[in-house]
């Protein structure tokens, strides 16, 4: 049974990872404290230089989309690589990875975006020792929407239901669940509550990256003026900006039905003070992000 969930058929020879010292060490699969791999390749395809990341539901998609317009820019057709995320015996080889980027090779710019990047443990040491100057746009939301977002994600792609059958017995029912196993999966990284934890992904960027390397943009931003934002971005990694891009994003609500102020006052309770460390340490501005009454 054990060997099956393992599947060693897809364990990369040229990707050398030690796998079982990580699965049974103290942190377990998921530590950052991992040994460097070594990334041999008998490719000359160039692989990416920049990565975007940021939590699920945080507009990768959208900023993804923002970035492919520019002519010096290439992005994945395939939006989530998931490379350095996936479990070592999950992960193909170097030269697979890089074959995504071929139609890319004459581009100043080459880059994918896999939210995972950010929340995964082990996927921020794997980026540094692939390129140590890689350039890392990470994208955040105010996390009581992102988390809002998440859930309604979770219904209507996992269990193929239509939005307007989403009722709020779910949405409590994910949140209750979801902050039952918060306390036992913390260390993963894995739940709705650990995805908005942007403050503590960031600590482990630039434990790893110079923060002159990270460039952070706030959704908020993105969705209310993307040329603004995306040239930002542009600049960030050294191409020039431009005057015009194509509208990608439609912003549309989450729900039929209204949320009760309670709920939504725990919620920012939880993320309350992860907030405040986040605008501290990062200068990432707090305006328009949901706030416990009594704050």
């Amino acid at each position: 049974m054990f060997a099956m969930m393992i599947q060693f058929r897809h364990i990369p020879l040229i990707l050398k990872e030690p796998i079982i010292g990580n699965l049974f060490s103290p942190a377990g699969a998921f530590s950052d404290r991992i040994s460097k791999p070594e990334f041999v390749t008998e490719s000359d395809l160039k692989g990416p230089n920049f990565l975007v990341a940021g939590s699920m539901k945080c507009g990768s998609s959208t900023l993804h989309q923002l970035l492919a317009q520019h002519p010096d820019i290439f992005m994945t057709e395939k939006k989530e690589q998931r490379y350095f995320s996936s479990e070592p015996w999950r992960r193909v080889s170097v030269d697979e990875y890089q074959e995504h980027f071929r139609e890319g090779q004459k581009h100043k710019f080459r880059g994918e975006s896999t939210p995972k990047y950010i929340a995964t443990k082990r996927a921020v040491p794997l980026i540094h020792a692939y390129n140590p100057d890689m350039k890392l746009v990470i994208i955040v939301r105010d996390p009581v929407t992102r988390i809002l977002s998440h859930i309604h994600y979770t219904y209507r792609k996992i269990h193929k239901m239509e939005s307007s059958d989403i009722k709020l017995e779910h949405v409590l029912y994910e949140l209750n669940r979801n902050g039952w196993w918060y306390r036992f999966l913390r260390p993963m990284n894995l739940t709705h509550y650990c995805r908005g934890r942007y403050v503590d992904h960031l600590d482990r960027v630039v434990r790893y990256f110079p923060r002159s390397n990270v460039k952070i943009v706030r959704f908020e931003d993105m969705i209310e003026n993307p040329l603004s934002v995306a040239n930002d971005v542009f600049a960030f990694l050294g191409a020039d900006t431009l005057n015009d891009l194509e509208p990608v994003h439609e912003n549309r609500g989450l729900y039929d039905f209204d949320l009760p102020q309670k709920m939504i006052d725990d919620v920012a309770k939880f993320y309350c003070p992860l907030n405040i460390k986040l605008n501290k340490k990062y200068g990432v501005s707090l305006n328009g992000w949901t706030m416990p009454k009594d704050a």
